[in-house]
């Protein structure tokens, strides 16, 4: 029998309807299009995410925001904060991130 191996992502990281579609890269949604080809998949690899100081900080900035200063999530604070990049103000750590 064979088994086949599924990768899994925090269905509650990825933001509904954001500039940046994929939890893995910054490839902006009017690029969607180019899907699958060659030059797609170069871009995937120079714009992936990466886990740094500077993007936990922009989420705890919205965290504060939201939870310590009563903003709405969708108000402009926030959304100037986290928008670009397609981030969420979710106090979800993932076991997988390095910024702990």
């Amino acid at each position: 029998m064979k088994y086949i191996k599924v990768s899994r992502i925090l269905i509650v990281g990825i933001r509904n309807l954001g500039q940046c579609p994929c939890p893995r890269c910054l490839i902006p949604l009017t690029l969607a299009p180019n899907m699958g080809m060659p030059r797609n998949m170069k871009q995937c690899l120079t714009l992936a995410q990466t886990d740094d100081a500077r993007r936990y900080s922009h989420i705890q900035a919205a965290q504060e925001a939201v939870y310590l200063n009563n903003y709405a999530i969708k108000s402009k604070a926030v959304e100037d904060l986290l928008h670009e990049e397609s981030l969420i103000p979710a106090k979800v750590r993932s076991v997988f991130s390095f910024c702990q």
